[in-house]
C-alpha cells in the first residue's frame, strides 16, 4: 500500500540530495536572483529620454514671438543645449551626435501669419530608435501647441487693447479666451508606482520561471545520459512516480528561492508593497511553479543532449521576454501571436503577481484557469512522451 509513496519519496530525496551536493549550483540559484533584483532596483530609473535640442531662430528676431518665452517653452519638453541663427551649424551638431533634435523657426513666420497662412516649424532628428522617434514627435506636437498658445495670447491681448481703446470693456483674460478648457488629472489610488516597484513582481516571475524551466529541462535528459533509465526499466517504479518525485523536490527548492526573493523585495529598502492575501499568493505561486516545471520536463523529454535542452530553455526565456507582456503589452500583438503569450506561464504570473502584491486583488479567473491548464497539460504530455521515449524505444 505504501510502496508507491515510498518510491515517490525516494526520487524526491534523490533530487534534493543531488541539489545539496552541488553548492555552486545552489549558490548561483540563490545569490544570482538576489543580485539581479538588487541591481534592477538600484539601477532602473524609467525616465523618458533627455533630448538635447538646438534652437534655430532668425537673426533679426521673431517679432510676435518672444525668444525667451520660446526657450522656456522648449525647456518644458526638451533639453535646450544651444540657440543659434545658423541652421547648417545646428544640423552639423545633429550629424555629429552632439544634439538629438534641431528645432527651426522660419525667418518669415510673422509675414506668413500676417498673410493668414500657417507657418511651419521644422523638427530635424537622426534616430533609429522607434521609441525615441515617437517621443520626439509627441513632444514636438506639445511644443507647437505651446507656441500656438503663446501667439494666440499675444494676438488676443493686442485685440483687447484696441477694443478697450474704442471704449469697449472686456473682463475675460486673454489666457481664458485662448484656452477656455484646462485639464486636471486624478489618480484614485493617490499616485502611480515607480517603475522599479511596478516591474518587480514581473522580474520575480521571470527569474522563477527560468530557474524552473532550466532545472526541469536538464533533469530527465541527465538521467538518460547517465544510464539511470536502464535501471528504472527493471526496477518496480513507474514513470509517473519518477516525475512526481522530481516535481516535489524541485517545487520545494524553487519555493524557497521564491520566498527569499519576495522577502528581499518587501523587507528591504526596496520596499515593494505586498497588499494581497498570503495564502492566495502561495497557491498561485505553486501553480505557476508546476506549470513552469512542466514546460522544463517537456523540453527534457524532447531533448537528446543537455546542450539541446539548454538551447530550448533559452528559447523559452526569449519567448517569455517578448510575448508575455513583461516589456510590451500583449494586447499590442496580433490575436494569433497573443496565443503564444497565453501558452507561457509567465504571462499569467505577471498579471497575477502584480494584482496580488501591488493592488491587493486576487488573480483573475482566466489567470487561474490558464495556469491550471498549463500545469495539467504539460504533466500529461511529459508523462506520455517520457514513457514513449525512455521506456519503450530506447
Amino acid at each position: 500500500m505504501f510502496k508507491p509513496i515510498i518510491r515517490l519519496l525516494s526520487f524526491f530525496s534523490k533530487e534534493v540530495n543531488e541539489i545539496r551536493r552541488q553548492p555552486k549550483l545552489v549558490l548561483s540559484l540563490l545569490l544570482g536572483p538576489f543580485l539581479i533584483l538588487l541591481l534592477f532596483g538600484v539601477g532602473y530609473q524609467g525616465e523618458r529620454p533627455q533630448l538635447r535640442t538646438v534652437l534655430v531662430v532668425p537673426g533679426q528676431g521673431l517679432g510676435i514671438i518672444n525668444v525667451e518665452d520660446l526657450k522656456r517653452a522648449i525647456g518644458a519638453n526638451f533639453q535646450l543645449v544651444k540657440t543659434t541663427s545658423d541652421q547648417e551649424e545646428a544640423l552639423q551638431l545633429l550629424r555629429q551626435g552632439q544634439a538629438d533634435v534641431v528645432e527651426t523657426i522660419p525667418a518669415d513666420i510673422e509675414q506668413v501669419l500676417t498673410a493668414g497662412k500657417q507657418a511651419t516649424i521644422n523638427f530635424a532628428y537622426n534616430e533609429i530608435n522607434p521609441l525615441n522617434e515617437q517621443w520626439i514627435q509627441y513632444l514636438a506636437y506639445a511644443q507647437v501647441n505651446e507656441i500656438n498658445r503663446a501667439v494666440q495670447t499675444k494676438a488676443v491681448q493686442q485685440l483687447q487693447g484696441e477694443v478697450q481703446a474704442a471704449g469697449v470693456r472686456t473682463t475675460v483674460p486673454p489666457e481664458v479666451l485662448v484656452s477656455p478648457v484646462r485639464f486636471e488629472y486624478k489618480n484614485e489610488r493617490g499616485k502611480a508606482l515607480d517603475f522599479m516597484t511596478f516591474y518587480a513582481p514581473g522580474v520575480v516571475a521571470l527569474i522563477i520561471q527560468h530557474i524552473a524551466v532550466t532545472l526541469g529541462a536538464l533533469s530527465l535528459v541527465r538521467e538518460k545520459l547517465l544510464g539511470a533509465f536502464e535501471l528504472f526499466r527493471v526496477a518496480p517504479v513507474s514513470i509517473n512516480q519518477l516525475l512526481l518525485g522530481k516535481y516535489l523536490g524541485f517545487t520545494i527548492f524553487i519555493g524557497i528561492i521564491m520566498a527569499a526573493l519576495v522577502a528581499l523585495l518587501v523587507f528591504t529598502p526596496l520596499a515593494v508593497p505586498f497588499l494581497g492575501d498570503v495564502a492566495t499568493f502561495v497557491a498561485f505561486a505553486l501553480l505557476f511553479t508546476l506549470a513552469s516545471l512542466g514546460i522544463g520536463f517537456f523540453i527534457s523529454a524532447l531533448s537528446s543532449t543537455d546542450s539541446q535542452a539548454v538551447q530550448l530553455s533559452m528559447l523559452v526565456l526569449l519567448m517569455s521576454i517578448f510575448f508575455s507582456g513583461f516589456f510590451l503589452p500583449i494586447e499590442n500583438f496580433t490575436p494569433e501571436v497573443q496565443y503564444v503569450g497565453y501558452a507561457l506561464p509567465l504571462t499569467h504570473a505577471i498579471s497575477g503577481f502584480q494584482a496580488l502584491m501591488l493592488r491587493g486583488l486576487a488573480p483573475s479567473p482566466f489567470a487561474w484557469q490558464m495556469m491550471g491548464i498549463l500545469a495539467v497539460v504539460t504533466f500529461a504530455a511529459v508523462s506520455v512522451l517520457a514513457r514513449w521515449r525512455f521506456t519503450k524505444l530506447d
